[in-house]
């Protein structure tokens, strides 16, 4: 929209001049804006600035049309308004006057795309994505969707202290669809600090899902092991298609984990089924395990295909992180800490670098210790550490686990 001006010239001997400033739209016709096309326009600006490196302005620099608020400035893209709502660019665009919003400084360096490449029908296919929140504030992810029913997106860490790990899971829909697919994955924000701010993030997903390849079950899953136990898992792999269909390897990037893969069946009119064979050595360290096989094919459209493999060594001793979120100072906090093994044993000490944590000893030896514990709220702080435990047990002469509370200050309604 550029701005026309007309001079009326002198009718009679009265000399009259006036300025009209009127806004010339792009279309046959001239129309208004109208406020539902121009809230259209919050998210071109997004896509719009994106594609040549920049992005959309932080909150406060704003401009209103027909009473729409928080769209950028015409003159900070060097650009003007179309009728739809979307920039129409004119000229260069100045980066220190676009500003990234913050939500987007959390993306900075990490990948927000994943690619599962070719998987086999009801496979299991997951992928976590991950951002630290690199914000003085709290994150709030409030509500996570994708824009296609094959991927299905799960918050893992609803609420995100500053420094620590936000983690998203899209797990891709092999059960319900087929051949090529891709989602867009979009998780909403708040930002909790002095006042509480909305954003969200982005990631995409895509891969294809094979019609002429499937696995059942769908995922290697041991549950839990005992520590220092071996464990074994089959799932069959079934090809319909080209007889000459063959797997020539399964490859494992764990050195924990043996993988094996036996013919157990073909026919000449191209049936072919296979048994993988998935063990678990008793090195596999304590913890949870998360790993993909690579199967290896001679179908040269799609000579590899992921298999995921799960589960979780059961420690010997085995404690809980303690996580008190926000608490209001002068709040009376109570509470207990579980420590239990495989066999009986004691704990000697408990130790942790803040003296307004206690913790109750623990007499005797048993295989489940309930240690009770307070915390002085007297004043606020933010309290991160580290609490060690001191036990009998061989295997496990000391546990390590975290202790974070926030304590705020109980604000007075009407006090300065």
């Amino acid at each position: 929209m550029l701005p026309i001006f007309f001079e009326i010239p002198r009718i009679g001997t009265a000399v009259m001049q006036t300025k009209f400033t009127l806004l010339i739209l792009t279309v046959a016709t001239l129309c208004v804006l109208p406020a539902a096309e121009a809230q259209v326009y919050h998210q071109n600006a997004i896509q719009q600035t994106s594609a040549i490196g920049q992005s959309y302005p932080a909150p406060g620099q704003v401009h209103q049309i027909q009473g729409v608020q928080n769209l950028p400035q015409p003159a900070q893209f060097g650009g003007t308004y179309s009728h739809t709502g979307g920039l129409q660019h004119t000229g260069s665009i100045h980066s220190t006057n676009v500003l990234i919003p913050w939500s987007q400084k959390l993306l900075a360096s990490v990948s927000t795309k994943h690619d599962f490449g070719a998987v086999p029908a009801l496979s299991k296919q997951e992928h976590i994505f991950e951002f630290v929140n690199t914000t003085e504030d709290h994150l709030n992810l409030l509500h996570v969707k994708a824009s296609c029913g094959c991927t299905k997106p799960t918050i893992l860490t609803p609420s995100v202290a500053p420094g620590e790990t936000a983690k998203v899971l899209a797990q891709f829909q092999t059960r319900q669809f087929r051949g090529e697919k891709s989602a867009t994955v979009t998780v909403s924000i708040d930002r909790v600090g002095q006042y509480t701010q909305r954003g969200e993030v982005q990631f995409s997903v895509r891969g294809k899902i094979r019609k002429d390849v499937v696995m059942t079950p769908g995922e290697v899953n041991f549950s839990t092991i005992g520590a220092s136990q071996t464990a074994q898992q089959i799932v069959k792999m079934k090809y319909a298609g080209s007889p000459l269909w063959q797997i020539l390897k399964v490859k494992s990037t764990n050195p924990h984990l043996d993988v094996e893969a036996r013919e157990i069946d073909r026919t000449q009119t191209g049936r072919v089924a296979y048994e993988l064979v998935v063990k678990v050595k008793d090195s596999m360290p304590a913890g949870s395990f998360h790993e993909e096989l690579t199967v290896f094919t001679n179908d040269k459209n799609t000579p590899r295909m992921p298999v995921s493999v799960s589960g979780r060594v059961k420690p010997a001793l085995e404690a809980s992180s303690i996580q008190l979120g926000i608490i209001k100072q002068g709040t009376k906090v109570s509470k207990r800490f579980v420590v239990r093994g495989e066999t009986p044993f004691s704990i000697k000490e408990i130790r942790i670098g803040n003296d307004r944590v206690n913790f109750a000893p623990s007499d005797g030896e048993k295989s489940l210790h309930v240690i009770p514990y307070t915390l002085d709220t007297q004043s606020a702080e933010n309290i991160r550490e580290k609490v060690t435990i001191i036990t009998s047990d061989p295997d496990t002469p000391q546990k390590v686990v975290d202790f974070n509370v926030r304590i705020v200050p109980n604000v007075v309604a009407g006090s300065n």
